[in-house]
């Protein structure tokens, strides 16, 4: 069975934290505001669009603000369930630290176990340069 180098490491450094996650969300930086058009700074993808008469966001304006009351609810049950996954987000990290934690044992465990049984089986064999990280290479 190969276990992988990283795993290998936590076993012989158990003080380390592997598997920690950031995450980075992309936001825009601000929003200008031109003459003619709106943008933002940090997407250059968005396209322009230009501003209409006045008399076009008079009547905009009103259609914009139900819009905005329609979608209120739906941003806080989202906001619910961004805080929700964060939380369960943690929880199944604070887990598989353990698990891994647990791996490690269980492997050195394993290894310890079997040296012990070479050194019943065959006295004369010298089992203290084994290690848990060393590979047999060409043997």
């Amino acid at each position: 069975m190969a276990l992988s180098q990283k795993v290998l490491r936590r076993i012989k450094q158990q003080g380390v934290k592997v598997g920690t996650s950031s995450r980075a969300r992309s936001l825009p930086s601000k929003v200008i505001l031109e003459s003619d058009h709106e943008t933002t700074q940090s997407d250059p993808r968005l396209k322009r669009r230009k501003v209409g008469h006045k008399g076009d966001k008079e009547i905009e304006l009103p259609a914009l603000k139900v819009k905005v009351e329609e979608l209120a609810p739906k941003v806080q049950t989202y906001e619910v369930q961004v805080s929700d996954l964060s939380t369960r987000c943690t929880a199944l990290e604070g887990e598989k630290e353990e698990l891994t934690d647990q791996l490690c044992s269980t492997f050195k465990q394993g290894f310890q176990l079997a040296l012990d049984q070479v050194k019943i089986l065959c006295p004369t064999v010298d089992v203290s340069e084994a290690d848990i990280t060393k590979k047999v290479v060409d043997g």
